[in-house]
């Protein structure tokens, strides 16, 4: 049960009994108000953990305040978001690239937010290399840009975006105050310092990565926070992410079909999802076409299928799914054609955890990596690296809509055009999607090889 249904069913309950209550004296009522209060009672009890406040053992160096929820909308930021098209462009080819058959996702607004913070932390070549893959020339670009998209991307409206950072330093080490409050304001991550040798340090941080992905990645989380002796600072930052599909463009259950889909390695069998003479943009490339379906709140679920013979491998290093994204909107565009569209896609649970270092190294950060080059003294009193940036990332859709959820944890130590108006859209072979904000960011990018796995 989502915690808004325990919410509305707890006040529903309260308000029916409390009016009673107040109302109501006579002894035979009274009896009916002590067997409602127990009633609630057993109810809270036993959903109370769901609802009850998380509260952190660690002391609190600098906390942040998070924004109201998205609420207006930001004129420049299509031109932001084009701005970080290499980041977003450079990171889903090289991370979701060579799959070897297993499905992959991962957040690229996740990696951003994470990267940003970090960012912030160091100096030198080290921050030199992340700001040059950011796409920003100094940290005061960065902490507005970070700090406006974070706005756009958060919000609790018709649909649900939230973002989360937290910095945990290992107790005794020296910090920049200035440089954590920095944190809290630009960048939204509350800071705590505690006691790693505690098990309860490990346990909170678990229990703030559950709380902020929705429950979602809980065996991935069992095994993050492994903090040891030569730990000085874990980093964490998230997104989750619901949203249901546009009217018109929800799916019936009763439309659903079993039929194959061609992964690298032989059929299988999986549910697809069906829609017939649904009218829609059509998008193509040269090695590839698209769909994108409308989800409640102006976000939108993108389907990029390779063409046959092509592989989605080819499509990333080609880079040609990026200019559907990036110009779908601008006049004269040609890869587009409004058009009826018979739809097929698989319903799918894909999961992947991975340690994004080698993919970021050949972005070109590398000193962050090294004991021997990274530099964090703009943010710690200690000679400090980054051991890895640990992700993991779980992507669902279904006959109602999308729900989503990543965390990245660093931790540190010592085309022609269609040939019909008329088009079958089936995507049953590997293919690669895009879960994209109403300003054009990505939040999520997948590629599904097998649908059942």
């Amino acid at each position: 049960m989502k915690r808004e249904e325990i919410d509305t069913a707890l006040n529903e309950i309260r308000d029916a009994y409390v009016v009673e209550a107040a109302t109501v004296k006579r002894p035979r009522k009274r009896t009916l108000w002590w067997s409602a209060c127990a009633a609630i009672l057993a109810f809270a009890v036993t959903l109370g953990f769901l609802l009850k406040p998380m509260t952190i053992v660690a002391d609190a160096v600098s906390l942040a305040e998070y924004p109201e929820y998205e609420r207006t909308y930001y004129s420049d930021m299509p031109e932001i978001s084009k701005g970080l098209t290499d980041f977003f462009k450079d990171t889903i080819g090289q991370i979701l690239s060579d799959s070897s058959g297993e499905n992959q996702t991962y957040s690229p607004i996740n990696l951003y937010m994470a990267l940003s913070v970090l960012a912030e932390m160091t100096a030198g070549s080290s921050r030199e290399q992340l700001l040059a893959l950011l796409g920003a020339s100094d940290l005061t670009l960065l902490g507005e840009q970070t700090n406006r998209i974070w706005n756009a991307c958060y919000k609790d409206t018709k649909e649900k975006t939230v973002l989360a950072n937290s910095l945990w330093l290992r107790e005794g080490l020296g910090y920049n105050q200035t440089a954590m409050d920095r944190l809290a304001e630009n960048y939204y991550t509350s800071v705590y310092q505690a006691d790693f040798s505690d098990t309860r340090t490990a346990d909170d941080i678990r229990a703030w990565l559950n709380e902020n992905t929705g429950g979602l990645l809980k065996k991935e989380v069992s095994q993050a926070a492994q903090l040891n002796a030569d730990t000085l600072f874990a980093l964490y930052s998230t997104v989750y992410f619901r949203a249901m599909w546009s009217q018109n463009y929800e799916f019936n259950a009763s439309d659903n079909t079993k039929d194959v889909f061609h992964t690298l390695s032989g059929e299988v069998t999986c549910t697809f999802m069906n829609q017939e003479r649904q009218t829609m943009n059509y998008y193509w490339a040269p090695d590839c076409s698209a769909i994108s379906l409308p989800l409640k709140g102006g976000s939108s679920m993108w389907f990029i299928l390779p063409d046959e013979g092509v592989t989605v491998d080819d499509v990333l290093a080609s880079g040609s799914y990026m200019d559907l994204l990036v110009n779908k909107y601008e006049e004269g565009f040609s890869g587009v054609k409004y058009m009826m569209v018979n739809l097929s896609v698989p319903k799918f649970d894909v999961r992947w955890s991975s340690d994004l270092k080698e993919d970021l190294t050949a972005l070109g950060i590398s000193d962050v990596f090294s004991s021997a080059k990274a530099d964090f003294s703009s943010s710690l009193e200690a000679n400090a690296y980054a051991t890895g940036v640990n992700q993991a990332t779980r992507v669902m859709i279904d006959e109602e809509g999308v729900t989503a959820a990543s965390y990245i944890e660093i931790p540190g130590a010592t085309s022609a055009e269609p040939p019909d108006e008329i088009i079958d859209f089936v995507v049953d072979r590997p293919f690669l999607f895009i879960i994209e904000n109403s300003y054009g960011i990505p939040l999520f990018a997948g590629v599904v090889n097998n649908p059942n796995e």
